[in-house]
């Protein structure tokens, strides 16, 4: 059985892919990058920040707060809707002592 993927399969899995990179190395300019000028993000109870630059400084505060020493995610599941994108996934953090921290989310990303 062959698959194919469509230009849009290509770009949102691009999108994704590009992000684990980011994340794994903990680069917040890099991570920033990939939202539009006027995207936000919220994690947990975490207020909501907007813009690409506030977002590059949340990641930044984010990742220096030295709580974690590596970053990981497992996907679960993904609802690839027209102009959305839904995933379910687990952060996985591994923490200064070793240890590992598994935590659900969701992610929705809107395409503009």
């Amino acid at each position: 059985m062959m698959l194919t993927m469509t230009i849009r399969d290509l770009a949102r899995k691009s999108l994704y892919e590009r992000s684990l990179v980011y994340d794994a190395t903990l680069d917040a300019t890099g991570l920033a990058s990939l939202w539009h000028p006027e995207g936000s993000v919220q994690i947990g109870a975490q207020p909501r920040v907007t813009g690409r630059e506030a977002v590059g400084a949340f990641f930044e505060t984010f990742f220096s707060y030295g709580l974690f020493e590596k970053l990981e995610h497992e996907m679960l599941e993904v609802w690839d809707l027209p102009e959305t994108l839904v995933y379910h996934a687990v952060a996985i953090y591994t923490l200064p002592d070793a240890s590992v921290l598994r935590v659900p989310y969701v992610n929705i990303v809107k395409y503009k």
